[in-house]
């Protein structure tokens, strides 16, 4: 019985420590025109797992705190446990509580220029490990043109023990729309007001930002990705580890016969 406690404690602590670490554009020719059609990146980093979407596509009216970064052209936004996620080196009490207790949450946002696979696979020598600056992150041209589909739906940094996988994925009508609401409701506000941050975050130019759900084992990070994609009309499944929801993002990817950037 002790090792059976043993072994699911330590299941658990995987789970939650690939939930720590991290770490859209539209379909060629429809421009910025919010024709409801669109793509979105899905990220993982370690055992973490966020979206990628493109400040162009957001609609107006929803996910105020967007402007906190008002140089960014794409955000990932990210989820986790209050406590778990924003500690450099969690205790054995916080780590208990995420594992074993509903808690509080909070979103991390990260701002960046250029384009999703550029920045997460290194293509910038680097900048995504250090503070950013519009200096130092070349901004993308105002067209950037599409990816071969092998880089866009399947580009890798092997990096770390499971290394940084970025998937293209295709929304469909009404899709970007509601991953706006679906981010912009996933904050803890009071009425229409921006959320202030709670503090900087884990890389480049990033916040923390109090969350209205709870988070607990059944809803990881892993598994708000995948509701926010399924809330945008992606057929996908909640999974509670990266593998189980990256496994079914390939499938989506390969479908997906024009990559974005």
């Amino acid at each position: 019985m002790h090792s059976l406690r043993l072994f699911v404690f330590l299941a658990l602590l995987l789970v939650l420590a690939g939930c720590a670490a991290s770490a859209s554009a539209p379909i060629a020719g429809s421009g910025a025109q919010h024709e409801n059609v669109g793509w979105v990146h899905v990220v993982a980093d370690g055992g973490h797992t966020g979206i990628v979407v493109r400040q162009a596509d957001m609609p107006h009216g929803l996910w105020p705190e967007r402007a906190d970064f008002p140089d960014a052209e794409r955000f990932e936004i990210g989820w986790g446990d209050y406590d778990f996620y924003q500690s450099d080196n969690p205790g054995s009490w916080t780590t208990f509580k995420a594992a074993f207790l509903p808690t509080a949450s909070v979103l991390h946002v990260v701002g960046f220029r250029g384009t999703a696979v550029e920045y997460f696979t290194g293509h910038y020598s680097g900048a995504r490990d250090r503070p950013e600056t519009t200096a130092a992150i070349p901004a993308a041209p105002p067209r950037t043109p599409p990816l071969p589909a092998s880089e866009g739906e399947f580009a890798r940094r092997e990096s770390g023990p499971e290394g940084i996988e970025l998937v293209a994925i295709a929304l469909p009508p009404g899709g970007i729309d509601a991953l706006a609401r679906y981010i912009h409701d996933a904050h803890l506000r009071d009425g229409a007001a921006p959320t202030a941050p709670l503090r900087a975050g884990r890389y480049g130019n990033s916040r923390f930002y109090p969350g209205r759900e709870t988070f607990h084992l059944l809803r990881t990070c892993n598994v708000w990705t995948a509701r926010a994609l399924r809330a945008a009309g992606v057929p996908v499944d909640d999974a509670i580890t990266r593998e189980g929801l990256m496994a079914q993002l390939r499938v989506l990817g390969r479908n997906n016969r024009t990559a974005a950037d």
